[in-house]
């Protein structure tokens, strides 16, 4: 069964949101019109913006209503995933190919609205080998090119791999129009899949794009070649001086201010408490469950 935003073309026009294939005869006139398309080999597929009723051809021969037809480069997922997070985190961390543990909600916050095509820079193609892409892809909106229809309207219409469902190009058409209301159409939950599958889909597209470490240790080591002159160690030798970090946990903080505070005489009236019994207490406290929710980061 086909993903519920695609449905089959209907074999006689263009329409707005049809996904062409890159063939070798929509490779050549992208060769003549846009050179930078053809040989950016990322650009797998490409998105059909103009307007469904003005790709109409009343007649064998006769020509649609625009002049030209805007098509939007697609690349795959994977790439603008890496885009976006590039776009958060510093040199040295696109160096290691890592990226701060915090980075990784807000990239989960970004697919939620990519995935349900809310984002107005992009639209989003799930795989679908059926009938779709074989790998999930997305449409760079702002990224369009124009492209005469009188000559090249059957070089587009041979390349169609698949169109996209009456609701989907609706909300296509209100994404390109920057229009101000919302179109209606299904979200991955309930419709496809619960909460937690999604949430589970997510996360893993989210791990797909970077290695996740803790903020505090990666923030060391950034500020460590933040103003360096010399060369900066590889991926591994940066991911290496990462993991070895020492950062103190604001619980082992709590604890070592407790400590301090437990070796002074005038806290307890004079009285000083022996390492042992200054041990039992930070045991103590690390045990209550009060005191590890409090402390937690």
């Amino acid at each position: 069964m086909a993903h519920f935003c695609y449905k089959h073309p209907n074999g006689q026009d263009l329409e707005q949101g049809d996904l062409l294939e890159r063939t070798p005869s929509l490779d050549l006139l992208l060769n003549e019109v846009h050179p930078h398309y053809h040989r950016t080999s990322s650009y797998r597929y490409f998105l059909v913006l103009t307007q469904s009723c003005d790709l109409v051809r009343r007649g064998a021969d006769s020509e649609c209503k625009s002049r030209y037809i805007s098509i939007a480069g697609v690349r795959p997922l994977n790439l603008v995933l890496k885009r976006e997070l590039d776009s958060w985190r510093s040199s040295v961390e696109v160096v290691a190919d890592v990226a701060k543990k915090v980075y990784r909600q807000r990239l989960v916050d970004f697919l939620t609205k990519l995935l349900n095509n809310n984002d107005t820079r992009y639209f989003y193609f799930h795989d679908d080998p059926s009938l779709g892409p074989v790998e999930p892809h997305v449409a760079f909106l702002h990224l369009s090119i124009a492209i005469r229809s009188r000559d090249h309207y059957e070089t587009c219409l041979k390349a169609r791999k698949c169109s996209l469902d009456d609701t989907f190009q609706a909300k296509l058409g209100w994404l390109v129009g920057n229009l101000y209301s919302r179109v209606g159409t299904k979200d991955w939950v309930p419709n496809v899949e619960d909460k937690a599958a999604f949430d589970r889909r997510l996360g893993q597209l989210a791990d797909s794009v970077a290695k996740w470490m803790p903020d505090k240790k990666v923030d060391l080591v950034v500020k460590k070649y933040r103003d360096t002159v010399g060369p900066i160690p590889s991926a591994d030798g940066i991911r290496s001086e990462i993991n070895a970090a020492q950062v103190e946990t604001r619980r082992e903080r709590v604890l070592k201010s407790v400590k301090q505070a437990l070796q002074e005489p005038t806290l307890l009236g004079e009285k000083v408490l022996t390492p042992t019994e200054i041990a039992s207490v930070e045991r103590y406290l690390a045990s209550m469950s009060q005191f590890k929710a409090a402390t937690e980061g």
